[in-house]
């Protein structure tokens, strides 16, 4: 087995341990299981919230100064909604978000004249240390999104950043989501 079918591998059980970690501390049920099939009713209120929650995780840091949503995420989770698939579908929104910004950097390369069909090579400094580098792109905002149009310009192989960047979206977007929940028990255990 190569290093990395190795490394595909650990990623893939360490996000299952996160996602299982998850749904332990969450206490909801992931899915239930009824004599009839499984029917998902989503109310328009959710699907809405829902909508704009991604369509919020998928701009820029800078624009997420000038407004908030956190009113929304607080009422969907106070509507019965599943952290953890709420958590997910955030993450993959944040994702795309990220990957826009990459294509946004090889269009910028495209536009300098240069050749956006070759990736760069395996000893580039993104490659070697994408670990460390695309695991933080989440949590310091503005560099990271500077990162990610870096990434597109260098035309970094995005398959090799993909899982470390969703893996570390899911951290991000469970660390408020759990913070919200927290909140929201404390302020039922007081009342």
């Amino acid at each position: 087995m190569n290093q990395n079918q190795k490394n595909i591998e650990r990623i893939v059980i360490i996000a299952g341990l996160v996602l299982v970690l998850f749904w332990w501390l969450s206490d909801t049920e992931f899915l239930q299981f009824v004599d009839s099939p499984i029917e998902i009713s989503i109310t328009g209120f959710e699907a809405f919230a829902l909508a704009i929650l991604i369509l919020f995780e998928m701009i820029p840091t800078v624009l997420k100064q000038v407004w908030s949503v956190g009113a929304i995420s607080t009422q969907l989770i106070l509507t019965g909604f599943s952290p953890i698939i709420l958590g997910v579908l955030l993450a993959v929104g944040q994702l795309i978000g990220q990957m826009i910004l990459y294509g946004i950097g090889m269009f910028a390369k495209h536009l300098s004249g240069e050749s956006v069909a070759k990736l760069a090579d395996k000893n580039h400094f993104l490659h070697k240390h994408h670990f460390l580098i695309y695991l933080g792109v989440p949590f310091i905002p503005v560099l990271g999104e500077g990162i990610m149009l870096a990434s597109g310009h260098q035309r970094i192989n995005p398959m090799k950043i993909i899982p470390f960047l969703f893996i570390s979206n899911l951290a991000d977007n469970y660390k408020h989501i759990y913070q919200t929940v927290i909140n929201l028990e404390i302020g039922e255990a007081l009342a």
